[in-house]
């Protein structure tokens, strides 16, 4: 009978955690989530395997966010900032500026759970691509486009594509990043926070930020209302020539969130979702890459949970984060079932036909301007969705769009996602059917960390 030997750093563990030595790395993490600021400081001068686990960045991160409703100004790390913005008792100067150090190596500690989220703090993504010969959208020249031929070729069909030569009237030089600094320094830009909400930062103290931290989740730049922020910004882009149709503007000030700036470094993005009430986007993109993966409206992205009440259903909150789906669920994944996928580069405009999953990655600092709209390929689908409920739709999507016109050229161009009849490929994933690819890879990594 083979002999079973206790981990190598066993004895470390039994010393620095006691009774809490027999939980699972990750459940730890988890508990020091639960406390407070003060309780994590008086955690981390209990034992020095302790100290790891309380100085965690993606702890203080959200530490800092708890109690930082305002304008953040990051420091060195997120530990630094939190206590440096602490009100309830007034924190030692000292104390503060040895936040600033970095953590004290402990030898003998090991860590998949940690170590995995160290990775994915500092993961290079510059050569992240998708692999050779993967399913990819078309990339068109769109300069002389007309509104009919895109109409016709890409809007009616709900078909994604890659159009260049849109953006040629784009004043490119004053959308750099130090360019925007200098011409908006005192605006104040919305930043969306890890697992929602959102907090306030201008252009400069953002820039800092970008060019000191290292969160898997960086803090992003999604504003909805940045041209009321920084007024002088809607004159440096045009809506490209073949979006000009859209019915969303009759609905004036009523009209919901649709144009956002979107500024972040590597790391940043969007996990899956669908846009808003099936409305179609473009995204054009100023510099920096993206990689996108899109499914189909009625293919479920493996990995992906709804939260489903009967009435509304949306992605979860907590869901897996653009980076952690392509690190975790991404390599299980057949070929047969993978994502359409591409990488945007700088004056590309992407299009995403409304109902379309898509989730998108930062490949390196990326400044975009997207904007969705209602044209007359999908003002039906918009209104029939918002009279039914996301819910409805989510339950059934097929019955939304053309079965000729749009899901047969699906399953053409698509037909590893597409059954010939439009048959969706697997199961639509719900929080009461819960995703299977999803629990097992939350398993494996229970198993293997």
């Amino acid at each position: 009978m083979d002999q079973v030997h206790p981990p190598p750093d066993a004895e470390l563990r039994q010393n620095g955690l006691g009774v809490l030595s027999v939980l699972h790395d990750c459940l730890i993490s988890y508990i020091t989530f639960l406390l407070d600021l003060e309780d994590v400081v008086r955690l981390s001068c209990c034992s020095r395997i302790l100290r790891v686990f309380a100085c965690e960045e993606p702890l203080w991160l959200g530490l800092c966010l708890k109690q930082e409703e305002g304008i953040i100004e990051y420091r060195v790390n997120w530990r630094q900032t939190a206590l440096a913005t602490y009100t309830t008792k007034t924190v030692p100067a000292a104390a503060v500026e040895a936040a600033a150090r970095p953590l004290s190596p402990l030898p003998g500690l090991s860590s998949l759970f940690l170590y995995k989220r160290w990775y994915r703090c500092h993961v290079d993504l510059t050569s992240f691509l998708p692999p050779s010969g993967a399913p990819t959208v078309d990339r068109v020249p769109a300069a002389d486009m007309s509104p009919a031929d895109f109409f016709n070729q890409y809007d009616k069909p709900s078909i994604p594509v890659l159009l260049g030569g849109l953006m040629h009237s784009w004043p490119v030089s004053s959308w750099s990043l130090p360019a925007l600094s200098a011409a908006f320094s005192s605006a104040l830009f919305k930043v969306s926070k890890p697992h929602g909400g959102r907090a306030l930062m201008t252009l400069p103290a953002y820039a800092d930020y970008m060019a000191r931290q290292t969160d898997e989740e960086p803090l992003y730049i999604f504003d909805p209302t940045f041209t009321e922020a920084a007024p002088g910004i809607r004159k440096l882009y045009d809506i490209p020539h073949v979006f000009t149709k859209d019915y969303y503007s009759e609905l004036g000030a009523a009209r919901p969130n649709f144009r956002w700036l979107v500024l972040g470094p590597a790391r940043a993005g969007a996990s899956w979702h669908v846009d808003p009430a099936l409305t179609s986007a473009w995204n054009a993109l100023l510099s920096g890459r993206k990689r996108w993966a899109l499914y189909p409206p009625h293919v479920a992205p493996p990995g992906v949970n709804l939260d489903d009440d009967g009435e509304e259903a949306h992605t979860s909150d907590d869901g897996l984060t653009s980076l952690q789906w392509f690190l975790e669920v991404y390599p299980t994944l057949p070929p047969e079932i993978r994502p359409i996928e591409f990488v945007q580069n700088p004056g590309d405009v992407v299009f995403v036909p409304g109902g379309w999953w898509h989730c998108v990655l930062n490949l390196e600092t990326s400044v975009a301007v997207t904007q969705n709209y209602v044209g007359p390929a999908n003002l039906t689908r918009v209104i029939s969705y918002m009279a039914d409920g996301s819910s409805t739709y989510h339950a059934a999507p097929l019955p939304y769009y053309d079965t000729v016109n749009e899901v047969a050229v699906w399953s053409e161009k698509y037909p590893y996602l597409t059954a010939p009849g439009g048959e969706q490929v697997g199961p639509m994933n719900t929080s009461e059917s819960s995703d299977e690819v999803a629990v097992t890879a939350e398993e494996e990594e229970v198993e293997e960390e």
